[in-house]
């Protein structure tokens, strides 16, 4: 990392969130990575998994982590929100960042994106695997769809109130760990979800 870089992330503090189900598997690792990187950056985990796998790993681990349990699959899109809502009440975040649990980020990619984020004076910075440089690795794969439509909402809506926002390319691992948490009625209600953002998007 350059030192431009690592100059203006310590300008700003920045803010994590997981959201987890059934990713004892892979998130000890995954924090690992993370906090190599921003060691006293706050980070959250929601865990919709009904047992407390990760919490016992992460105390095991001694840890610095904010551990929220849900205990049942509510979604990834609310679990990204109530993790939002922690860290928003700390005044000094300024950037707020979601990886998903199963490697499909690599945390590597991070410093560049923090710094593509301040350098272009951005709203949104969405880590894209669909630009021409970006790149798809499937691995063990077998399931599909990415409905989380909390998240299509929120995109849309700072897209429709003028706000700045950018791809950057990212190098995108298909469930490199573990199972899919996406299911038929997830890709349902993604589904019906995008087209209720379209029809409120026309009437505004």
């Amino acid at each position: 990392m350059s030192n431009n870089i690592r100059n203006r992330i310590r300008k700003k503090n920045i803010g994590i969130i997981i959201p987890a189900f059934n990713e004892e598997d892979n998130i000890i690792k995954l924090i690992k990575k993370i906090k190599n990187k921003f060691k006293d950056s706050p980070l959250i985990v929601v865990d919709d998994s009904n047992h407390k796998k990760v919490l016992d790993l992460i105390k095991k681990n001694k840890l610095r982590v904010n551990y929220i349990h849900r205990g049942k699959k509510l979604g990834r899109g609310s679990a990204v929100m109530v993790g939002l809502k922690k860290l928003i009440k700390n005044k000094k975040i300024k950037i707020f960042v979601e990886m998903d649990a199963d490697f499909s980020h690599d945390p590597v990619e991070l410093p560049r994106n923090i710094n593509f984020f301040c350098k272009n004076s951005l709203d949104l910075l969405v880590g894209s695997r669909y630009l021409k440089k970006s790149k798809i690795i499937t691995r063990n794969c077998g399931k599909i769809g990415d409905g989380f439509i909390i998240l299509s909402e929120i995109l849309v809506e700072l897209y429709i109130n003028n706000l700045k926002i950018k791809e950057i390319e990212s190098i995108f691992v298909n469930r490199k760990r573990g199972e899919s948490s996406v299911n038929l009625k997830l890709i349902l209600d993604s589904f019906v979800g995008l087209i209720k953002l379209y029809i409120n998007k026309r009437k505004k």
